[in-house]
Protein backbone atom coordinates (compact mmCIF):
# COMPACT_ATOMS: atom_id res chain seq x y z
CA UNK A 1 0.00 0.00 0.00
CA UNK A 2 1.72 3.30 -1.01
CA UNK A 3 1.69 6.69 0.90
CA UNK A 4 -1.11 8.41 -1.13
CA UNK A 5 -3.25 5.26 0.11
CA UNK A 6 -2.41 5.54 3.52
CA UNK A 7 -2.76 9.40 4.04
CA UNK A 8 -6.44 8.67 2.09
CA UNK A 9 -7.32 5.56 4.35
CA UNK A 10 -6.32 7.64 7.51
CA UNK A 11 -8.41 11.05 6.39
CA UNK A 12 -11.64 8.64 5.39
CA UNK A 13 -10.76 6.36 8.61
CA UNK A 14 -11.16 9.92 10.55
CA UNK A 15 -13.99 10.96 8.92
CA UNK A 16 -16.17 7.64 9.35
CA UNK A 17 -15.40 8.14 12.66
CA UNK A 18 -16.37 11.57 14.24
CA UNK A 19 -18.53 11.90 11.06
CA UNK A 20 -18.17 13.95 8.02
CA UNK A 21 -19.37 17.23 8.43
CA UNK A 22 -20.70 18.52 5.24
CA UNK A 23 -18.75 21.77 4.10
CA UNK A 24 -16.11 21.13 6.98
CA UNK A 25 -12.84 22.80 5.61
CA UNK A 26 -10.33 20.32 5.21
CA UNK A 27 -6.40 21.04 6.61
CA UNK A 28 -4.12 22.83 4.51
CA UNK A 29 -1.96 20.67 2.15
CA UNK A 30 1.49 21.60 4.28
CA UNK A 31 -0.44 20.66 7.35
CA UNK A 32 -1.81 17.00 6.32
CA UNK A 33 1.68 16.72 5.27
CA UNK A 34 2.98 17.26 8.35
CA UNK A 35 0.27 15.44 10.32
CA UNK A 36 0.84 12.60 8.34
CA UNK A 37 4.71 12.50 7.68
CA UNK A 38 4.78 12.77 4.00
CA UNK A 39 5.72 15.30 1.17
CA UNK A 40 3.62 18.29 -0.20
CA UNK A 41 3.16 16.18 -3.77
CA UNK A 42 1.91 12.97 -1.57
CA UNK A 43 -0.32 15.30 0.50
CA UNK A 44 -1.77 17.19 -3.01
CA UNK A 45 -2.24 13.21 -4.52
CA UNK A 46 -4.40 12.14 -1.32
CA UNK A 47 -6.60 15.37 -1.32
CA UNK A 48 -6.87 14.71 -5.02
CA UNK A 49 -7.90 10.76 -4.51
CA UNK A 50 -10.22 12.14 -1.63
CA UNK A 51 -12.03 14.42 -4.41
CA UNK A 52 -12.31 11.29 -7.49
CA UNK A 53 -14.05 9.45 -4.55
CA UNK A 54 -16.45 11.96 -4.01
CA UNK A 55 -15.41 12.78 -0.24
CA UNK A 56 -13.99 16.37 -1.12
CA UNK A 57 -14.08 19.17 -3.10
CA UNK A 58 -11.48 21.60 -4.29
CA UNK A 59 -13.18 25.18 -4.80
CA UNK A 60 -10.80 27.47 -6.79
CA UNK A 61 -8.68 29.69 -4.63
CA UNK A 62 -10.77 28.83 -2.07
CA UNK A 63 -9.42 25.61 -0.63
CA UNK A 64 -10.71 21.54 -0.28
CA UNK A 65 -14.41 21.36 1.92
CA UNK A 66 -15.56 18.07 3.09
CA UNK A 67 -18.28 17.07 0.85
CA UNK A 68 -21.91 15.56 2.52
CA UNK A 69 -21.10 12.18 1.63
CA UNK A 70 -23.75 8.83 2.61
CA UNK A 71 -22.27 7.00 6.32
CA UNK A 72 -22.74 3.67 4.04
CA UNK A 73 -20.32 5.22 0.85
CA UNK A 74 -17.95 6.30 3.29
CA UNK A 75 -17.73 3.41 5.20
CA UNK A 76 -17.57 0.71 2.10
CA UNK A 77 -14.17 3.16 1.04
CA UNK A 78 -12.62 2.90 4.21
CA UNK A 79 -12.91 -1.17 4.57
CA UNK A 80 -11.87 -0.85 0.78
CA UNK A 81 -8.37 0.94 1.47
CA UNK A 82 -8.38 -1.34 4.83
CA UNK A 83 -8.43 -4.60 2.68
CA UNK A 84 -5.60 -3.34 0.56
CA UNK A 85 -3.96 -2.27 3.61
CA UNK A 86 -4.42 -5.86 4.50
CA UNK A 87 -3.06 -7.14 1.35
CA UNK A 88 0.30 -4.97 1.08
CA UNK A 89 0.64 -6.53 4.75
CA UNK A 90 0.17 -10.21 3.61
CA UNK A 91 2.40 -9.72 0.93
CA UNK A 92 4.78 -8.52 3.64
CA UNK A 93 4.80 -11.17 5.52
CA UNK A 94 4.96 -13.90 3.33
CA UNK A 95 7.97 -16.79 3.61
CA UNK A 96 9.72 -17.60 0.62
CA UNK A 97 10.32 -21.35 0.97
CA UNK A 98 12.43 -22.93 -2.07
CA UNK A 99 10.76 -20.26 -4.14
CA UNK A 100 7.20 -20.97 -2.83
CA UNK A 101 5.84 -18.01 -1.01
CA UNK A 102 3.91 -19.54 2.39
CA UNK A 103 1.48 -17.23 4.35
CA UNK A 104 2.55 -18.55 7.89
CA UNK A 105 0.67 -18.09 11.48
CA UNK A 106 2.42 -18.74 14.81
CA UNK A 107 1.17 -20.93 17.14
CA UNK A 108 2.98 -20.13 20.42
CA UNK A 109 2.48 -22.72 23.20
CA UNK A 110 3.88 -21.99 26.75
CA UNK A 111 2.25 -24.22 28.86
CA UNK A 112 4.31 -26.95 30.50
CA UNK A 113 2.13 -29.61 29.89
CA UNK A 114 1.94 -28.94 25.68
CA UNK A 115 0.12 -32.65 25.21
CA UNK A 116 -2.77 -31.57 26.38
CA UNK A 117 -2.93 -28.05 23.93
CA UNK A 118 -2.74 -30.46 20.83
CA UNK A 119 -5.91 -29.92 20.19
CA UNK A 120 -5.86 -26.37 19.46
CA UNK A 121 -3.23 -27.07 16.80
CA UNK A 122 -5.30 -29.84 15.03
CA UNK A 123 -8.48 -27.50 14.72
CA UNK A 124 -6.28 -24.07 14.40
CA UNK A 125 -4.33 -26.18 11.58
CA UNK A 126 -7.56 -27.11 9.56
CA UNK A 127 -8.83 -23.97 9.38
CA UNK A 128 -5.61 -22.11 8.25
CA UNK A 129 -4.72 -24.90 5.70
CA UNK A 130 -8.37 -24.47 3.59
CA UNK A 131 -7.66 -20.70 3.54
CA UNK A 132 -3.78 -21.23 2.16
CA UNK A 133 -2.31 -20.74 5.48
CA UNK A 134 0.34 -22.79 7.09
CA UNK A 135 0.81 -22.89 11.24
CA UNK A 136 4.10 -22.79 12.59
CA UNK A 137 3.99 -23.87 15.88
CA UNK A 138 6.29 -23.67 19.09
CA UNK A 139 6.21 -24.79 22.52
CA UNK A 140 8.67 -23.63 25.56
CA UNK A 141 7.20 -25.43 28.35
CA UNK A 142 6.19 -22.45 30.79
CA UNK A 143 9.15 -20.60 29.81
CA UNK A 144 7.71 -16.90 29.79
CA UNK A 145 10.94 -15.42 28.74
CA UNK A 146 11.24 -18.31 25.57
CA UNK A 147 7.85 -17.24 24.82
CA UNK A 148 8.54 -13.32 24.40
CA UNK A 149 11.62 -13.87 22.43
CA UNK A 150 9.62 -16.04 20.17
CA UNK A 151 7.20 -13.58 19.39
CA UNK A 152 9.23 -10.49 19.65
CA UNK A 153 11.61 -12.56 17.21
CA UNK A 154 8.40 -13.33 14.81
CA UNK A 155 7.32 -9.44 14.79
CA UNK A 156 10.83 -8.24 14.07
CA UNK A 157 10.70 -10.67 11.33
CA UNK A 158 7.63 -9.67 10.02
CA UNK A 159 7.51 -13.43 9.03
CA UNK A 160 3.55 -14.23 10.12
CA UNK A 161 -0.14 -12.84 9.91
CA UNK A 162 -1.19 -13.27 13.23
CA UNK A 163 -0.37 -15.25 16.59
CA UNK A 164 -2.26 -18.23 18.58
CA UNK A 165 -1.06 -18.29 21.92
CA UNK A 166 -2.07 -20.90 24.74
CA UNK A 167 0.21 -18.92 27.13
CA UNK A 168 0.91 -20.37 30.71
CA UNK A 169 -1.77 -19.25 33.98
CA UNK A 170 -1.19 -15.35 33.60
CA UNK A 171 -2.88 -12.48 35.56
CA UNK A 172 -1.19 -9.74 33.38
CA UNK A 173 -0.97 -9.35 29.25
CA UNK A 174 2.56 -10.15 28.18
CA UNK A 175 4.96 -7.06 27.38
CA UNK A 176 4.72 -8.68 23.20
CA UNK A 177 1.04 -7.62 23.04
CA UNK A 178 1.61 -3.91 22.76
CA UNK A 179 3.97 -4.49 20.01
CA UNK A 180 1.56 -6.43 18.01
CA UNK A 181 -0.72 -4.35 17.90
CA UNK A 182 1.76 -1.58 16.89
CA UNK A 183 2.84 -3.79 13.99
CA UNK A 184 -0.90 -4.43 13.27
CA UNK A 185 -0.29 -8.69 13.94
CA UNK A 186 -3.80 -9.82 15.54
CA UNK A 187 -2.36 -12.07 18.37
CA UNK A 188 -5.71 -14.04 20.03
CA UNK A 189 -5.15 -15.93 23.46
CA UNK A 190 -7.10 -19.52 24.07
CA UNK A 191 -7.34 -21.67 26.85
CA UNK A 192 -8.50 -20.22 30.62
CA UNK A 193 -5.97 -16.59 30.26
CA UNK A 194 -8.05 -13.85 31.60
CA UNK A 195 -6.55 -10.61 32.18
CA UNK A 196 -9.22 -8.12 33.03
CA UNK A 197 -11.72 -5.93 32.08
CA UNK A 198 -9.55 -3.01 31.55
CA UNK A 199 -7.55 -4.95 29.04
CA UNK A 200 -8.37 -5.20 25.72
CA UNK A 201 -7.60 -8.08 23.79
CA UNK A 202 -8.86 -11.23 21.97
CA UNK A 203 -9.42 -14.70 23.52
CA UNK A 204 -11.34 -17.74 22.94
CA UNK A 205 -11.84 -20.11 26.21
CA UNK A 206 -13.97 -23.30 27.08
CA UNK A 207 -17.54 -21.91 28.80
CA UNK A 208 -16.10 -23.19 32.38
CA UNK A 209 -19.38 -22.44 34.51
CA UNK A 210 -21.86 -23.57 31.32
CA UNK A 211 -19.82 -27.11 31.66
CA UNK A 212 -20.10 -27.43 35.30
CA UNK A 213 -23.35 -26.11 35.80
CA UNK A 214 -24.58 -28.75 33.18
CA UNK A 215 -21.86 -30.96 35.44
CA UNK A 216 -24.08 -30.05 38.55
CA UNK A 217 -27.64 -30.22 37.01
CA UNK A 218 -26.91 -33.35 35.49
CA UNK A 219 -25.95 -34.58 39.59
CA UNK A 220 -29.21 -33.40 40.87
CA UNK A 221 -31.60 -35.05 38.13
CA UNK A 222 -30.03 -38.31 38.94
CA UNK A 223 -31.43 -37.68 42.89
CA UNK A 224 -28.27 -36.11 44.24
CA UNK A 225 -28.42 -33.86 46.91
CA UNK A 226 -25.31 -33.03 49.10
CA UNK A 227 -22.69 -32.55 46.11
CA UNK A 228 -19.95 -31.52 47.01
CA UNK A 229 -16.74 -29.27 44.45
CA UNK A 230 -13.33 -30.52 44.70
CA UNK A 231 -11.34 -27.41 43.04
CA UNK A 232 -8.04 -26.49 42.49
CA UNK A 233 -5.58 -25.78 44.39
CA UNK A 234 -5.22 -22.40 43.32
CA UNK A 235 -8.42 -21.16 43.71
CA UNK A 236 -8.04 -17.94 42.39
CA UNK A 237 -7.55 -19.84 38.80
CA UNK A 238 -9.79 -17.91 36.41
CA UNK A 239 -10.81 -21.56 35.46
CA UNK A 240 -11.33 -22.96 38.85
CA UNK A 241 -13.76 -19.32 39.98
CA UNK A 242 -15.68 -20.17 36.54
CA UNK A 243 -16.40 -23.81 37.35
CA UNK A 244 -16.99 -23.68 40.76
CA UNK A 245 -19.99 -20.60 39.91
CA UNK A 246 -21.18 -23.12 37.66
CA UNK A 247 -21.13 -25.67 40.56
CA UNK A 248 -22.87 -22.88 42.62
CA UNK A 249 -25.62 -21.86 40.41
CA UNK A 250 -26.58 -25.40 39.76
CA UNK A 251 -27.20 -25.84 43.32
CA UNK A 252 -28.60 -22.85 43.90
CA UNK A 253 -31.31 -23.69 40.51
CA UNK A 254 -32.07 -26.53 42.64
CA UNK A 255 -32.82 -24.92 45.33
CA UNK A 256 -29.80 -26.66 47.20
CA UNK A 257 -27.05 -25.02 49.33
CA UNK A 258 -23.68 -25.26 47.95
CA UNK A 259 -22.48 -27.95 50.54
CA UNK A 260 -18.87 -28.25 50.68
CA UNK A 261 -15.75 -26.94 48.33
CA UNK A 262 -12.49 -29.50 48.69
CA UNK A 263 -9.43 -29.37 47.54
CA UNK A 264 -6.12 -31.37 47.89
CA UNK A 265 -3.31 -29.55 49.41
CA UNK A 266 -0.90 -28.05 46.38
CA UNK A 267 1.64 -30.49 48.31
CA UNK A 268 -0.02 -33.59 48.21
CA UNK A 269 2.11 -35.49 46.08
CA UNK A 270 1.55 -38.86 47.63
CA UNK A 271 -1.73 -41.14 47.82
CA UNK A 272 -1.25 -41.23 51.85
CA UNK A 273 -1.55 -37.65 52.11
CA UNK A 274 -4.23 -37.31 49.41
CA UNK A 275 -6.18 -40.50 51.50
CA UNK A 276 -5.21 -38.50 55.14
CA UNK A 277 -6.73 -35.19 53.24
CA UNK A 278 -10.07 -36.72 52.51
CA UNK A 279 -10.65 -38.97 55.40
CA UNK A 280 -10.38 -35.93 57.59
CA UNK A 281 -12.90 -34.03 54.78
CA UNK A 282 -15.60 -36.55 55.72
CA UNK A 283 -14.75 -36.58 59.49
CA UNK A 284 -15.55 -32.69 59.67
CA UNK A 285 -18.51 -33.06 57.49
CA UNK A 286 -20.17 -36.57 59.67
CA UNK A 287 -19.81 -38.74 56.39
CA UNK A 288 -19.07 -38.87 52.28
CA UNK A 289 -21.68 -36.97 50.42
CA UNK A 290 -23.41 -38.66 47.73
CA UNK A 291 -21.61 -36.99 44.76
CA UNK A 292 -18.29 -35.04 43.70
CA UNK A 293 -18.10 -32.48 41.27
CA UNK A 294 -14.45 -32.08 40.27
CA UNK A 295 -12.67 -29.22 38.93
CA UNK A 296 -10.63 -31.64 36.34
CA UNK A 297 -10.35 -35.23 35.53
CA UNK A 298 -7.02 -34.57 38.00
CA UNK A 299 -9.15 -34.18 41.05
CA UNK A 300 -11.49 -36.74 39.68
CA UNK A 301 -8.73 -39.63 39.27
CA UNK A 302 -7.05 -38.31 42.77
CA UNK A 303 -10.65 -38.39 44.33
CA UNK A 304 -11.27 -42.16 43.32
CA UNK A 305 -8.12 -43.74 44.54
CA UNK A 306 -8.24 -41.36 48.03
CA UNK A 307 -12.25 -42.59 48.29
CA UNK A 308 -11.12 -46.25 47.60
CA UNK A 309 -8.55 -46.10 49.70
CA UNK A 310 -11.47 -45.46 52.35
CA UNK A 311 -13.58 -48.41 51.38
CA UNK A 312 -16.04 -46.20 49.58
CA UNK A 313 -16.58 -47.64 45.82
CA UNK A 314 -17.30 -45.08 42.23
CA UNK A 315 -20.47 -44.96 41.39
CA UNK A 316 -22.21 -47.21 44.58
CA UNK A 317 -21.55 -45.17 47.77
CA UNK A 318 -20.36 -42.01 45.87
CA UNK A 319 -20.53 -40.65 42.41
CA UNK A 320 -17.93 -38.71 40.46
CA UNK A 321 -17.14 -36.86 37.79
CA UNK A 322 -14.39 -34.66 36.34
CA UNK A 323 -13.12 -32.30 33.23
CA UNK A 324 -11.57 -31.90 30.42
CA UNK A 325 -11.81 -35.24 29.35
CA UNK A 326 -8.04 -36.43 28.97
CA UNK A 327 -7.44 -38.72 27.25
CA UNK A 328 -8.27 -42.53 28.11
CA UNK A 329 -10.48 -41.59 30.85
CA UNK A 330 -13.08 -43.11 28.90
CA UNK A 331 -10.95 -46.60 28.75
CA UNK A 332 -11.53 -46.42 32.73
CA UNK A 333 -13.20 -49.13 35.22
CA UNK A 334 -15.17 -47.21 35.94
CA UNK A 335 -15.48 -44.87 33.05
CA UNK A 336 -14.91 -41.34 33.88
CA UNK A 337 -18.23 -39.13 33.49
CA UNK A 338 -16.54 -35.44 32.53
CA UNK A 339 -16.99 -32.80 30.46
CA UNK A 340 -15.24 -32.41 27.33
CA UNK A 341 -12.83 -29.18 26.66
CA UNK A 342 -13.19 -28.68 23.08
CA UNK A 343 -9.46 -27.49 22.19
CA UNK A 344 -10.25 -28.05 18.16
CA UNK A 345 -12.81 -25.96 18.19
CA UNK A 346 -11.24 -23.40 20.41
CA UNK A 347 -8.11 -23.28 17.94
CA UNK A 348 -10.20 -23.45 14.77
CA UNK A 349 -11.95 -20.53 16.03
CA UNK A 350 -9.09 -18.42 16.99
CA UNK A 351 -7.72 -19.01 13.47
CA UNK A 352 -10.91 -17.81 12.17
CA UNK A 353 -10.71 -14.59 13.98
CA UNK A 354 -6.83 -14.24 13.44
CA UNK A 355 -7.61 -14.75 9.87
CA UNK A 356 -10.36 -12.08 9.57
CA UNK A 357 -8.38 -9.50 10.80
CA UNK A 358 -4.95 -10.06 8.86
CA UNK A 359 -7.32 -9.85 5.85
CA UNK A 360 -9.29 -6.38 7.12
CA UNK A 361 -12.42 -8.58 7.46
CA UNK A 362 -12.78 -7.45 10.93
CA UNK A 363 -11.14 -4.44 12.46
CA UNK A 364 -8.19 -5.08 14.54
CA UNK A 365 -9.96 -3.29 17.84
CA UNK A 366 -13.02 -5.33 17.50
CA UNK A 367 -12.09 -7.32 20.53
CA UNK A 368 -13.47 -10.56 20.92
CA UNK A 369 -14.16 -13.14 24.47
CA UNK A 370 -15.75 -15.73 22.74
CA UNK A 371 -16.51 -19.00 24.76
CA UNK A 372 -17.13 -22.18 23.79
CA UNK A 373 -19.29 -24.74 24.77
CA UNK A 374 -18.17 -28.47 25.97
CA UNK A 375 -19.93 -31.48 25.16
CA UNK A 376 -20.82 -33.34 28.61
CA UNK A 377 -19.75 -37.06 28.29
CA UNK A 378 -21.98 -39.79 30.29
CA UNK A 379 -20.49 -42.53 31.41
CA UNK A 380 -19.94 -45.19 34.38
CA UNK A 381 -19.05 -43.01 37.29
CA UNK A 382 -22.67 -41.36 38.27
CA UNK A 383 -25.39 -43.50 39.99
CA UNK A 384 -29.08 -42.77 39.20
CA UNK A 385 -30.67 -42.49 43.01
CA UNK A 386 -33.82 -42.29 41.02
CA UNK A 387 -33.33 -45.53 40.10
CA UNK A 388 -34.03 -47.54 43.32
CA UNK A 389 -37.07 -45.01 44.53
CA UNK A 390 -38.70 -46.16 40.52
CA UNK A 391 -38.46 -49.62 41.98
CA UNK A 392 -39.23 -49.07 45.34
CA UNK A 393 -42.20 -47.29 44.65
CA UNK A 394 -43.26 -50.36 41.60
CA UNK A 395 -43.05 -52.84 44.84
Amino acid sequence: MNKTDQVVHSIASTLAKRGAAAGERMPSLRQISAEHGVSPFVARSAVNALARRGIVEKRWGDGVYVKAVPKGKLRRIVDEYAQRRAAAARRRRSVEVRGRRLDLVSLVIGHKRPDFYGGYFKGAEQTLRGAGFRCLVSCHGGSVSMEEDEVRYMLEAEAVHGFIVAPPVLTEPPPYLVDARRKRVPCVFVGDTVFGDEVAYDSVACDNEAGMLEVTSHLVAHGHRNIWYVGNPSPTRPANRERYAGYRRGMEEAGLEPVREFTFGDRSWSDAERVGELAQALEEAGGPPSAIACFNDTRALQCIRALGALGLRVPDDVSVVGFDDRENVDQMLPALTSVHYPRERIGARAAEIVLAKARGEMALDDWRHERVRGAFKDRETVRDLNRGARKRRKR
